[in-house]
């Protein structure tokens, strides 16, 4: 992936919303765009769901001036269930990002996303949820594994039918909850029903997103359970090869496939 082009882009595209902004500061949809565009910006430096450059405090920084179009639109029209549906998802991403660089600052985050989705969306299950296992991993790295266990079955609660995407993410926290914990036969049981849920994923859509996401629970499988690193090993190299035929030319597949093999 050319991170460093898209940010280019990115940031030439944030530009001109600016100015668009502050020629009409009250559009709706100037003001949608630019939010998403800054956060586009965050994404691109490090969110923790995705390949990145791995810039946590920066991408933060991205989401946090992404809040202002966002909070600005909820001033003008307290009833748009977009704009609201834009916050909560922006806070996310600042929790998300900072669930290990910054956990107390996290949990506030995750907290805030929460308490805006259960208000404004409270029939969006996918929503309500993930704000609780991002929280949760956040706990985890503070070693707060008692109130990491209290949030997950929450999220399950929330969510009795979810889609792969999150069932893969909850049961990855869940094997990290109990991979710190030192439960290494629970870890066991969890870290297959990730991987499971998560290959579904990669050979549904089989692109670097779900890629990504598939080898790094691999990868923690290894290093929690070392029994298990080599049959990890191959799957892993099997995922980046795959995407180097599928993509050729995409130097971060091609240094995560060298990395592999």
């Amino acid at each position: 992936m050319h991170l460093t082009e898209a940010r280019q882009a990115h940031q030439e595209a944030t530009s001109n919303l600016r100015t668009l902004q502050r020629e009409h500061p009250d559009s709706p949809g100037i003001n949608r765009l630019l939010g998403r565009a800054i956060r586009d910006l965050g994404d691109l430096e490090g969110p923790c769901d995705r390949p990145t450059r791995g810039n946590f405090t920066s991408a933060a920084n991205h989401y946090r001036e992404a809040l202002q179009p966002v909070t600005h639109l909820i001033a003008l029209d307290p009833n748009d269930t977009n704009s609201r549906n834009d916050l909560g998802i922006t806070l996310n991403k600042i929790a998300c990002s900072l669930a290990t660089a910054d956990p107390p600052t996290a949990l506030r985050e995750a907290a805030a996303a929460a308490q805006t989705f259960d208000g404004a969306m409270p029939a969006s299950a996918q929503f309500r949820a993930y704000p609780r296992i991002i929280a949760a991993d956040a706990h985890i790295a503070r070693r707060e594994f008692q109130d990491a266990e209290a949030l997950l079955p929450e999220a399950q609660r929330l969510s009795p039918n979810p889609d792969r995407n999150m069932q893969s993410d909850l049961f990855f926290t869940w094997a990290k909850l109990e991979a710190a914990w030192g439960n290494t036969q629970a870890a066991a049981r969890w870290f297959p029903k990730a991987i499971e849920a998560a290959e579904k994923l990669f050979e549904k859509t089989t692109t670097p997103f779900y890629g990504w996401n598939l080898t790094r629970i691999r990868a923690a499988a290894s290093a929690a359970l070392p029994d298990t690193a080599q049959a990890n090993r191959s799957p892993i190299r099997a995922v980046w090869k795959t995407l180097d035929q599928r993509f050729p030319g995409e130097p971060y597949i091609h240094e995560q496939l060298r990395k592999a093999e």
